[in-house]
């Protein structure tokens, strides 16, 4: 059993993201790249979001709309142990980051299961 008993978990979004991961089979006492989305109007802002995020150690992809218009997504990836709290931390991190550019969180997941 994990060293948070799904009992454990905060009663919010994240809490119900691990509980869920947690009762599909995947093992959350190891660490796992998880991927942390934002939507950002603006090409300058989803660049200079990026660099941010990597001079904090992240790996980061910017993805254009495939129109041309619309959002840009920056995914920041990690390693971390997928705790609630390692996630509420980096979520806070990266929020501050696409804050001061305009943007917004588009939500986290562990791309796959190694």
């Amino acid at each position: 059993m994990h060293d948070n008993d799904t009992a454990d978990y905060p009663d919010d979004r994240n809490g119900d993201q691990l509980r869920d991961m947690e009762a599909a089979g995947i093992d959350l006492d190891r660490h796992r790249m998880v991927a942390f989305a934002h939507v950002i109007s603006d090409p300058g802002a989803a660049t200079q979001m990026a660099r941010e995020a990597a001079a904090l150690g992240y790996e980061v992809e910017v993805h254009g709309p495939d129109d041309g218009e619309g959002q840009w997504e920056v995914v920041c990836r990690r390693e971390v142990l997928p705790t609630h709290g390692a996630i509420g931390e980096c979520e806070a991190e990266l929020a501050r980051i696409a804050e001061t550019v305009g943007g917004s969180s588009a939500g986290w997941g562990c791309p796959s299961d190694d």
